[in-house]
């Protein structure tokens, strides 16, 4: 929405009834920027690295599967399918109680 210069003066002395004449923007130049050092412990920059490597893991074999769809290549195993949906379906019924 676009504000016309036709209604500053009003917002001007709104400003001034509730008494927000003084304050600053965020935008101010006068604004100090605060910097924050953080020190990562070896641990979590080794799983940091770790993650890292999946996704790329992760990315490889994603492209490779999208090129043998696109070659033709690519096998679809119903048995596999149905072990995933099958061991899926039995972890579900576990956590509800359903033993």
């Amino acid at each position: 929405m676009k504000i016309n210069n036709q209604y500053t003066s009003y917002f001007d002395s709104y400003h001034s009834q509730i008494g927000h004449d003084n304050v600053e923007k965020e935008t101010s130049p006068t604004m100090k920027k605060e910097t924050v050092e953080v020190d990562l412990s070896k641990t979590s920059k080794k799983l940091r690295f770790n993650n890292q490597l999946e996704d790329t893991e992760k990315t490889n074999r994603i492209a490779e599967i999208k090129q043998a769809i696109k070659d033709g290549t690519y096998k679809v195993s119903a048995e596999e399918i149905a072990d995933k949906m099958s061991d899926t379906l039995k972890g579900q019924k576990e956590s509800y109680g359903d033993k």
